[in-house]
């Protein structure tokens, strides 16, 4: 629901948490840019996107074995 736009603490939790992934990563200068490009992707639908693909790519895989 997070990345369908529901808002709580839930997505709280989910945007510092992909923040702090940003910036360990080097994708980011700090985490207030970490969460706002959190919240782009969020908002936007591609972090929805992106999941909806792993997950079609992983049942294929899975079938495949």
């Amino acid at each position: 629901k997070v990345l369908q736009g529901e808002r709580g603490p839930r997505r709280d939790t989910v945007l510092l948490n992909a923040a702090a992934a940003l910036y360990a990563a080097d994708a980011v200068g700090d985490l207030r840019e970490g969460i706002k490009a959190a919240e782009r992707s969020i908002d936007s639908g591609a972090a929805f996107a992106v999941l909806q693909n792993l997950v079609a790519f992983t049942s294929s895989v899975a079938e495949a074995a």
